[in-house]
């Protein structure tokens, strides 16, 4: 009754109960006409919803520019979700042309100003990791909102030289910065990672950074290692 009256809450659960079948039978394309009745009234979680529909072809025709309007819009409204998502289909080029540049900007901007603006984490995944790490100096230059935060946290798929350059880079375009987190999701090679960690701890200490701390992590299958260097 509520979602019939009008009431975007509700009309974005009841949305949620067809997608899930949550008490009723699911179907997609019920889901998609209260997501949307919702979306377009402003509710962000509807609009995120109402993207991935659109733009995957669920329960309606795949419209891959509906599907990224929407994105787009919940993005704009500070839905984290459709932030990150924006950045990872970016990054991938999955169905819309490849940015590396728009892909960093929406992963910075999914995480800013999160723990009480102390912290902004940047993940990474996929093989196009490297091309998204390289183009982040250039947002940092175009978006000085993303300056402030004192520490920040990469989660790569793996650590190579491009991650420790844009490392530097980074500490030299946003000088707040006092502690970086690099966490490690593939194998732990010390042939590859200990002579790049060896160059970035000598790099940041003859930089003479406001940074004191960086911490490394890599999981060994289910061994966790741990370093952490005072500056």
């Amino acid at each position: 009754k509520a979602a019939e009256q009008g009431n975007a809450a509700a009309q974005y659960n009841i949305g949620s109960c067809y997608e899930d079948g949550d008490g009723v039978e699911e179907d997609l394309k019920q889901a998609v006409y209260w997501y949307k009745k919702a979306a377009e009234q402003g509710n962000i979680n509807a609009q995120t919803a109402l993207a991935s529909h659109y733009f995957y072809g669920a329960g309606v025709e795949k419209d891959v520019k509906q599907g990224l309007n929407w994105f787009l819009k919940a993005a704009e409204n500070g839905d984290r979700g459709a932030q990150f998502r924006l950045g990872d289909l970016y990054g991938k080029g999955e169905d819309i042309e490849q940015n590396f540049e728009q892909a960093a900007y929406w992963m910075l901007r999914s995480h800013l100003h999160q723990d009480q603006d102390l912290l902004k984490r940047i993940v990474f995944r996929g093989p196009h990791f490297d091309g998204v790490l390289k183009s982040i100096p250039d947002v940092l230059k175009k978006y000085p909102e993303f300056y402030g935060p004192k520490k920040i946290e990469l989660h790569l798929p793996k650590f190579s030289q491009a991650a420790t350059a844009v490392v530097d880079q980074l500490i030299r375009f946003d000088p707040s910065i006092e502690i970086i987190v690099i966490s490690v999701g593939g194998e732990y090679d010390p042939e590859q990672v200990d002579p790049l960690l060896v160059q970035l701890i000598n790099s940041l200490r003859e930089e003479n950074t406001s940074i004191t701390e960086l911490e490394f992590e890599m999981q060994i299958g289910d061994i966790d290692v741990e370093m952490q260097s005072q500056l």
